[in-house]
């Protein structure tokens, strides 16, 4: 039987583990606040903990692991002195959590908790003075407990449960609690439970679930059997239409007389005299699957818009909707694929929701409702994609320069050693000249070199680039994003020079253009740029041009100056000129993607 949490005994079993490959130690936090310590790692491990006096540590051995020495020792203060990370032996990296003189834990109340089994959770409880407990420790070294993470197919999130399953035809839901109010059934037909969950049962411990058992009761129905507290809530269950799909599981929200009442009633719906439920309350906002999707959980369905702001920022608006009154904001991880999620009540109807993705992720702008309890806003983090890990190639010595501009802005740092994949898109071509400039230059025989430069820095840094073209050819716009869309790229450059017409002369500039969540690649191609190019700038904006529209990645659009402009046109006419704006572009790509790590 595997467990949520698992709790460190006195008489715990230590289980061995020998990856094939050592994993890495990629980083660790101790939360002082809530006496927490979060470990992650490139692939799965196995945690062991122990309880080790004189004096008292909690030690924390990851098997078949190397540690990153490079990380500082944490002091933390108060009954715990200090977090450290080093390399225990040669396969065993070790994590201590060492106790001020005179304090000491109960070995009974440590958990870890898997978030995957690449991320783990360690929660200490509070030390106590020696002289004050009650408890003792007879065999120190015996003192272990092996983490084994839950079923990949079995989610406890922040708001309910998520089970992964097969539907195979048919959903029709039965939800029934027994008399005592200990037991929920839930009867799912046309459903084939995984293999690793059929005829087992899961301890949960949350939301006034001791228990889930699994049940394929037939070929075409399944069976889950909830073993709750007398006085826990109902529970809704709704089929999930999204990724390999399966059951949500949201405990009703009681937190309120007037909102009990409400649920009940729709449990029962013969009662006499039901009080209505005129507003949709908004019970939890939370990452789930694997920190892919963002979940607004809500009692009943809801009416909801999204909309970009200009920094960067999804809104998305419930209208007729409110807070329940136990809603907390939720608080977002360092590692987080949001790096900031605000939610408040705008108005007695109206629920805002505002996300801001961290560096790196795409944020899907199509609010899903995969059931009348869920809203669903997909999240994609290219930093972490699994398609093709290449290392960082070592530049030789045959290898033409990168350039000034990346040696200034990067200061030596290394970049991500996933392999990422970046579209270059040199615009127009073919029977499509683009801009015609000053003494009849044509904007696609300006642009493709500079691309054709941008995609060579690019490929030396060990950046998989694809060209939207490489030659003098026309591509369709829908082509373009297509291209970027079916590969899969994380990231979607096109390169344009801007025209005003014969009569103005005088404009000449730098103009970048995003959508969505393109803003900080924008950010950092512009402003990179300007500090290596001589070029007046005409800022950075927001616009709908198709191939921002269209592509699922962050992007952007540069106009590398005007042909139409009298200082432009003369400066990109030059080989060399035009050699700089390349590096200084390739510069600023490779600056966004450094900072991912």
């Amino acid at each position: 039987m595997k467990s949520r949490w698992l709790l460190l005994s006195l008489f715990g079993i230590f289980l061995g583990y020998a990856p094939a490959n050592a994993a890495k130690l990629l980083s660790w936090r101790f939360d002082p606040n809530q006496n927490q310590l979060t470990i992650r790692t490139d692939t799965g491990v196995q945690p062991v903990v122990k309880l080790i006096q004189n004096p008292t540590r909690l030690v924390i051995d990851l098997p078949g692991t190397v540690a990153d020495l490079s990380q500082p020792n944490q002091m933390v203060g108060g009954g715990i002195k200090s977090v450290r990370v080093g390399q225990f032996e040669a396969n065993i990296a070790r994590l201590v959590v060492e106790l001020e003189s005179g304090y000491t834990i109960n070995p009974e109340d440590v958990k870890i908790r898997g978030l995957s089994s690449s991320q783990w959770v360690l929660h200490v409880p509070e030390p106590v003075p020696t002289t004050e407990s009650n408890f003792t420790v007879n065999n120190p070294e015996a003192i272990t407990a092996t983490a084994e993470l839950e079923s990949r197919d079995f989610q406890v999130t922040k708001n309910g449960l998520f089970v992964r399953f097969e539907k195979k035809a048919g959903n029709q839901i039965n939800v029934n609690r027994s008399r005592d109010r200990r037991e929920i059934t839930i009867d799912l037909a046309g459903a084939t439970l995984p293999q690793d969950l059929a005829s087992r049962v899961i301890e949960v411990n949350e939301y006034g679930v001791n228990q889930i058992e699994f049940v394929q009761t037939s070929e075409t129905t399944a069976r889950l059997i909830l073993r709750v507290d007398k006085d826990s809530p109902d529970w809704l269950a709704s089929y999930s239409r999204l990724g390999e799909g399966g059951l949500v599981l949201l405990p009703r929200s009681r937190t309120s007389n007037s909102r009990e009442n409400v649920a009940t009633t729709r449990m029962n719906p013969t009662r006499n005299n039901p009080t209505p439920q005129t507003r949709a309350i908004v019970q939890g906002v939370t990452l789930a699957a694997n920190n892919s999707e963002l979940m607004i959980n809500v009692d009943q369905q809801v009416e909801a818009k999204g909309i970009w702001r200009a920094n960067g920022v999804y809104e998305v608006r419930l209208r007729n909707a409110e807070l329940a009154s136990d809603f907390i904001n939720p608080q977002m991880t360092v590692n987080s694929p949001i790096s900031r999620l605000r939610v408040w009540q705008e108005s007695d109807d109206t629920v805002v929701v505002l996300v801001h993705p961290a560096l790196g992720v795409h944020l899907d702008g199509d609010i899903q409702q995969p059931s009348e309890q869920m809203l669903v806003l997909k999240l994609r983090e290219f930093a972490r994609v699994t398609r093709a890990i290449d290392p960082v190639p070592t530049p030789s010595s045959n290898d033409p320069p990168l350039g000034r501009a990346w040696e200034r802005v990067n200061h030596g740092r290394g970049l991500p050693k996933e392999k990422i994949v970046v579209v270059i898109d040199p615009g127009h071509g073919g029977s499509d000249p683009g801009a015609i400039g000053i003494n009849g230059v044509k904007e696609k025989d300006v642009i493709l070199p500079i691309s054709q430069e941008v995609a060579d820095i690019l490929e030396r840094q060990g950046i998989q680039v694809i060209m939207t073209r490489n030659s003098d050819r026309f591509i369709s716009l829908e082509d373009r994003a297509r291209i970027a869309n079916r590969a899969q790229a994380d990231l979607f450059i096109s390169i344009h020079a801007n025209s005003m017409g014969m009569s103005r002369p005088d404009i000449s500039g730098l103009e970048t253009y995003y959508l969505q969540d393109g803003l900080r690649l924008a950010e950092s191609i512009h402003n990179t740029i300007l500090r290596n190019v001589d070029i007046r700038n005409r800022g950075i904006r927001r616009a709908r041009f198709y191939v921002l529209r269209h592509t699922q990645m962050p992007a952007v659009l540069v106009e590398v100056g005007f042909l139409t402009g009298k200082e432009d046109a003369a400066k990109l006419a030059n080989s060399a000129y035009r050699q700089q704006m390349a590096e200084a572009i390739a510069a600023g790509i490779l600056q966004y993607i450094s900072k991912l790590r």
